[in-house]
């Protein structure tokens, strides 16, 4: 029994080392994308991209390695809950978690997503499979167009532009496709 608790926290220390890194890569890149998006070029996104993946990449073999414990079988139980301030649990969450009551536990240890969420995923599914590979082959050429990077000067219209070209199944759709992407839009 204490050897598996020694490799359990030792598996935990190593998921908790490598979230960090992720998180702070990602920080690095968001704050790229709001605050220095007029001197971003696509080669840095693309670089950004490949350390995030590669991330990933890592805590997924982490967690896949036969050393790793299974951590669904751990089970979690709350000891203590109190509707008042816990500054132990502050800090470890970064201020995002101010108290651990009756009212957060079951969304904070929840293992299944909302039922809204749930819904919304299943929308984008079948929206998703509805695409015809016409409209899948626009939205690649819109991707490889040199034009990309000055798109990013507004993220929420390139996000939006992408999602039209996504959810848009109409006949001429591909006319309109052409039309957003030649930058008429």
């Amino acid at each position: 029994m204490q050897r598996e608790e020694k490799q359990l926290e030792q598996s935990l220390e190593a998921l908790i080392s490598q979230v960090a890194d992720l998180k702070n890569s990602l920080v690095s890149f968001i704050y790229k994308l709001e605050n220095e998006y007029d001197r971003l070029t696509w080669p840095s996104v693309l670089d950004s991209f490949a350390l995030l993946s590669g991330q990933l990449n890592t805590l997924n073999k982490v967690l896949k390695n036969e050393k790793t414990p299974l951590l669904r079988n751990q089970v979690i139980i709350p000891l203590v809950l109190s509707p008042d301030r816990d500054e132990e649990i502050m800090r470890q969450t970064e201020g995002r978690v101010p108290v651990f009551s009756h009212e957060v536990v079951p969304d904070h240890l929840r293992t299944k997503p909302d039922p809204e969420v749930e819904e919304q995923e299943k929308q984008l599914s079948t929206d998703a499979a509805r695409i015809g590979t016409d409209v899948a082959q626009v939205i690649i050429c819109a991707l490889r167009n040199s034009k990309l990077p000055q798109v990013f000067k507004d993220i929420p219209v390139f996000i939006s532009l992408l999602l039209s070209l996504i959810l848009y199944t109409s006949d001429d759709h591909l006319t309109v496709c052409e039309v957003v992407l030649s930058g008429l839009w």
